[in-house]
């Protein structure tokens, strides 16, 4: 079983780096990327990414910094760098030496810069969203980018692993990047909706720390398995039977 996420735009480089890190499988296409990136001004960069005068010249600084491979003296494993809504809620501060490599096997997370990343590799602070038109050499945008690649990474996983099962946590930004039809497994789409004055819905600020608890408990319980998910319940989140099918488990919970 292998779970997937999106990453977050919100990021900060710890302090501390732990001793066994790895490298992002699919640095040499990173490299690609970043080459072209660099080709653009600031200007230029700020229109693709429809960002700030003031982000864009972040991105831009990052970007004259970027080295490949990467080191823990400029970089930080990725599980540990992402600070977003979802990874606030994933407690690697309490976690074993265990459980980081329960997550190193069972958790993936989709990036527009690095296609598919480990918890522990190594990753330099970034801004290019999944959803980026930026023209490469296999089309027009990075799905054309990376869709192939991730597919054959995720399969790649998938074979040292007894069940076949992808656990999508992830956008759907960042899960349109996977081809589902050449997967060499199934995969079961996790939704969060929150009622609130009797309305469900989804509201994406809750929806994004439920996944990241989700996860969390994925790596603490150990599980290994979809018919054991259908526990989780933290939160008050509750297994919602009449609104899952084969396809999406769907959880709830009255705000």
């Amino acid at each position: 079983m292998l779970i997937i996420i999106s990453p977050s735009k919100t990021q900060s480089v710890p302090e501390q780096v732990a001793s066994n890190y790895s490298q992002p499988a699919l640095l040499k296409q990173t490299r690609l990327l970043i080459e072209i990136l660099k080709s653009f001004d600031q200007q230029e960069i700020g229109k693709l990414m429809k960002i700030s005068p003031k982000l864009a010249a972040l991105t831009c600084e990052r970007l004259h910094n970027f080295v490949l491979p990467h080191s823990p003296d400029s970089a930080g494993t990725a599980l540990t760098t992402f600070q977003g809504d979802v990874f606030s809620e994933i407690d690697t501060g309490s976690y074993s030496g265990s459980d980081f490599a329960f997550a190193q096997k069972h958790l993936r997370i989709l990036s527009g810069l690095y296609g598919m990343l480990r918890p522990a590799d190594l990753i330099q602070p970034y801004r290019l969203e999944m959803g980026t038109k930026l023209a490469n050499d296999r089309g027009k945008t990075l799905y054309d980018f990376w869709g192939e690649r991730i597919t054959e990474q995720i399969n790649n996983d998938l074979a040292h692993l007894q069940e076949k099962t992808i656990i999508n946590c992830a956008s759907l930004e960042y899960s349109r990047s996977i081809q589902r039809k050449n997967l060499a497994g199934s995969m079961l789409t996790i939704t969060f909706k929150q009622k609130k004055q009797g309305t469900l819905k989804t509201f994406a600020i809750y929806s994004k720390r439920a996944r990241g608890m989700f996860v969390d408990y994925i790596i603490k319980k150990r599980i290994t398995a979809a018919d054991q998910l259908y526990a989780f319940n933290r939160n008050g989140y509750r297994y919602a039977a009449d609104l899952s099918d084969d396809a999406e488990i769907v959880f709830t919970v009255d705000l």
